[in-house]
Order: structure tokens, then C-alpha cells, then sequence
């Protein structure tokens, strides 16, 4: 496998044989890291990608902490390092913040600090809508409690929600509001200054969420910020050794979506 160190200019690895374009592979359970692809690639318009989903356990807002960890382990061990791995998945990159995964592997980049250094950018009360095991964890609430201490967070989940978008089942204003169910309820009562959409399948129905909320709410989407904070994480790998990590990551039950097949 032929994989060279960041450092190297677009230029000078483009003049190697073999060897393409600026890469990152961006992974969620579902259709979410395509929110963050693609504010990547709006930075980065040579940026190549793979985007890898997980089907088998999707949505993963409603597994076990144990079964979220163990998947991106499994991951980003069928990538063996070769391309660093954006978690485009709020719940995954919470569960790897609380096993301290940030600490020990560098090729895994979570989205929790910039999307938390986005949050910190307003003032008032803040609705960080999530699945169940992002709002469960209270990660938000308190890495926001030391970054934006004049913030009012409130987190609240949302158990069904992003598993509706990802089935294609929200297409309205009325579907959105069928799927929010209680978490509706639990916003309309806090009265929130802004909701932040702390599930990468959510700036998917952002335009819904305007509309539901009549433009009254802020609606904070992460993923530009996001896609700021990864322009100097990316790598250049050999297109060679891309069947093999494809394989590999089939071979796992994962789907990846590989920069060939990528309009």
C-alpha cells in the first residue's frame, strides 16, 4: 500500500505515478456524512472522497455506546490508517470523545470540537437537537458549558427522526413535525433562541426545519464549520490500493461509496 504523508504539495504527488488527488473518507451509519462531504468538497473542489456507510446498524442514535465504538473500530481498521476518516456522525464522534479514541488515533478525526466551536459563536438558548445517545451523554452541555458559558443549552433527542430521513419518509413540514414527536414538544416549551442540529442527517430537511419553525429559530448547520476544520487533514493515498480498501470495507458489512462512482 502506497500512502504519502500529508505534508506533500498536490503538485508534487500528482507527478508520482499511481498517485491522485487530496483524499478523506467521511463515515456514518447512513446518508448524514454526505452532509459533511459535500461542504468538504464545496472548500476542496479537488478533494476526493470515500464515503462509507453502515446499513447492517444504522441508525446508530439508538444502539448500544458498545456496538457504535465497535464499529468505527472496525473501520477504521479496514482502512488501516491509509486515509484519514472524518466521523460524520455526531453520536459516533461523542462515543469516540468518551473512550478517549482522540487521544490515541490521529487518522480518526470526530466533528464534536468544531461543531462546538461553531455553537460558541452564538448567544441565548440553545436547542442542541440529537439522537438519544448524543443527548444521553451530555457532552454538548458540557464542553459548552466551558466554551460558551452565557450559552443556555438544552439537549434533546430526537429517537426517530434521523432514522425517517434516512428512509426517505420526511418530505414535508407535517413529516417533520410527525417524526420530531415529544422533541417538538421539548422545543416549542424552551423557547429556544437557535437549534442545533447535532445529527448530520439533519441538514439534510434544514429548509423543513425553517420552514416548521416559520424562521423565528435559528437553525445552525455544523457542517461548513466542519469542513473548515479538516483543509489541512487530508492525505494522498495510491489509487492502487483503493480496491483494496474498498474490499475491505465490504468484506466488514460497511458500504462505500468510492470516488469513482461520485459524480
Amino acid at each position: 500500500m502506497k500512502t504519502l504523508s500529508p505534508s506533500f504539495s498536490e503538485t508534487a504527488a500528482e507527478s508520482l505515478h499511481g498517485v491522485g488527488a487530496p483524499m478523506l473518507a467521511f463515515f456514518d451509519s447512513g446518508a448524514g456524512a454526505t452532509t459533511v462531504q459535500r461542504a468538504a468538497a464545496i472548500l476542496s473542489p479537488k478533494l476526493k472522497s470515500i464515503v462509507i456507510q453502515d446499513p447492517l446498524f444504522s441508525p446508530y442514535g439508538t444502539k448500544d455506546v458498545g456496538v457504535v465504538l465497535e464499529r468505527v473500530k472496525i473501520a477504521a481498521e479496514a482502512l488501516n490508517g491509509s486515509i484519514p476518516t472524518v466521523l460524520a456522525c455526531h453520536t459516533a464522534s461523542v462515543v469516540w470523545r468518551l473512550s478517549r479514541g482522540h487521544e490515541e488515533n490521529n487518522t480518526i478525526i470526530d466533528i464534536f470540537e468544531p461543531t462546538c466551536a461553531f455553537a460558541g459563536k452564538f448567544n441565548g438558548r440553545l436547542a442542541v437537537l440529537s439522537t438519544p445517545l448524543t443527548a444521553t451523554s451530555g457532552l454538548y452541555s458540557r464542553r459548552l458549558g466551558i466554551l460558551a458559558p452565557w450559552l443556555d443549552v438544552r439537549e434533546i433527542a430526537a429517537p426517530g427522526l434521523a432514522s425517517e430521513i434516512q428512509k426517505g419518509k420526511v418530505n414535508s413540514v407535517e413529516d417533520l413535525a410527525r417524526s420530531l414527536g415529544s422533541a417538538l414538544d421539548a422545543i416549542n416549551k424552551c423557547h429556544p433562541t437557535a437549534i442545533l442540529l447535532a445529527c448530520t442527517h439533519y441538514p439534510l430537511k434544514k429548509a423543513l426545519f425553517e420552514e416548521l419553525f416559520q424562521h423565528r429559530v435559528i437553525i445552525l448547520d455544523p457542517s461548513p464549520e466542519i469542513a473548515r476544520s479538516l483543509t489541512s487533514r487530508t492525505s494522498f493515498c495510491s489509487y492502487e490500493s483503493l480496491d483494496e480498501l474498498e474490499y475491505n470495507l465490504r468484506f466488514a458489512g460497511f458500504d462505500p461509496l468510492m470516488p469513482s462512482e461520485q459524480a
